[in-house]
């Protein structure tokens, strides 16, 4: 390709995102950026296609940007907007996202990504979720690859696949198809090669690894010393009771996970909620959780306040002195402040992150093995070793910035791009 970028702004589609209210989503946002900006220079800018669920999301979202090299666009083609799970709407919702048409505005997709040097595809879920393949997201790479746009899968989990043998080997043509794909964890990377693809194949790490914490504006809220962060959330839960799912006997499980943790450590614990999109809330489930607990342990126990952005809860998480997270985001804020970090998971991503990080899965609970007492006595453990864990992640933390850091690199030389200007981000 060869493009000379000097003289001018490089410019990228960041597209299959979801809102900012997922403080995930705009970690990887924030994390790109830096990782863009190191490589393509002060000037980089993205053109960011996410998926709201409805205008409204999209709206607040502009209006709060602070980042003046980012714009905000909305993909959603069409929505049924929130249904409540078991019922017809939610059936009919289920339907159409499994087996009906690609719900992406194509035309969008193609305003976003025109005139951009790559488009980036940034939602790093988007290709690990079974048992659904990522229909939408593969018709995108088609998309924007007749569109004459390289498309680069940016710091992703991928597979398992599940389905048809048809349709997955539909789902890994394309992406043997695809210049880049830039893995977060060694077992998506394991994954491509086991089924044929690797020579477009790198392993990375995710963006949300290099992004810096920023101290929360306000006063009413303070991390108490030696507290211990918990993230709990709707989505785990889901994968923990399975068919039994209710909100009643999920947010039941949580406060007992929550007495047991202030039982085990003694010390004062600090929710931190990391999504609270309507429908999938953090911070309503452990606020609702927490109002249950025993009075004897209810004191030991606060909650972020609704508001932190993405940099600020990473601030709020790397001030505890060990942290236990559901969303996955929450502990990578964990994991690249060096504060000693279980993970609870339901992924490819969930266990695969930790086992790069620590190099075993000690410290990864997955949801058919969470109960509230395992997770009180993998926290009380990780307090217990905190200096020494965190002295290890610390020698660990330099590594993995630098393999976030050459997802940069890589999309460099992956599309012979010439960048005379570079900077430290």
């Amino acid at each position: 390709m060869g493009e000379l970028l000097e003289g001018r702004a490089p410019h990228f589609a960041l597209v299959g995102n979801g809102p900012y209210l997922n403080r995930g989503c705009e970690a990887i946002v924030r994390g790109t950026m830096c990782i863009l900006e190191r490589h393509f220079g002060p000037d980089v800018r993205a053109s960011v296609g996410s998926f709201y669920g409805g205008p409204d999301l999209h709206g607040t979202q502009c209006g709060s940007e602070m980042d003046t090299r980012l714009r905000h666009h909305m993909l959603d083609r069409w929505s049924l907007g929130p249904v409540r799970r078991r019922t017809l709407r939610w059936a009919l919702a289920y339907a159409i996202g499994r087996w009906g048409p690609p719900n992406v505005s194509m035309r969008a997709l193609a305003s976003i990504a025109e005139g951009a040097t790559a488009a980036l595809q940034v939602g790093g879920d988007n290709y690990s979720q079974p048992p659904a393949l990522p229909r939408r997201f593969v018709a995108m790479d088609r998309c924007m690859a007749r569109l004459g746009v390289p498309v680069v899968l940016w710091g992703a989990s991928v597979g398992p696949f599940v389905g048809a043998s048809k349709r997955v080997a539909r789902v890994l043509d394309d992406l043997r198809e695809l210049p880049l794909i830039l893995v977060r964890e060694s077992e998506s990377l394991e994954y491509l090669r086991a089924n044929g693809i690797s020579d477009n194949v790198r392993l990375v790490a995710d963006p949300a690894f290099v992004m810096p914490p920023s101290d929360p504006k306000t006063d009413s809220f303070a991390v108490p010393d030696g507290a211990v962060g918990l993230n709990l959330s709707p989505l785990f839960g889901r994968h923990v009771l399975g068919a039994n799912y209710s909100v009643a006997e999920w947010t039941r499980r949580c406060t007992q996970t929550i007495d047991a943790l202030c039982r085990a450590v003694g010390r004062p614990i600090v929710l931190v909620p990391h999504v609270t999109l309507p429908g999938n809330d953090d911070h309503a489930l452990m606020s609702a959780a927490a109002d249950a607990l025993p009075a004897d342990v209810a004191n030991l126990v606060t909650c972020a306040p609704r508001g932190l952005d993405a940099q600020q809860t990473k601030s709020v998480i790397s001030r505890c002195a060990v942290f236990a997270g559901a969303r996955t985001h929450s502990t990578i804020a964990g994991l690249s402040s060096c504060v000693p970090t279980l993970t609870l998971a339901y992924s490819t991503k969930g266990t695969g992150i930790p086992m790069d990080v620590y190099g075993h899965t000690d410290y990864c609970i997955t949801s058919d093995a969470f109960s509230p007492d395992l997770v009180a006595g993998r926290v009380a453990e990780l307090v217990a070793r905190r200096d020494q864990v965190a002295e290890s992640l610390g020698a660990k933390l330099p590594s993995l910035l630098a393999r976030a850091y050459s997802a940069g690199e890589l999309l460099r030389d992956s599309l012979e791009l010439d960048v005379r200007t570079q900077c430290q981000c």
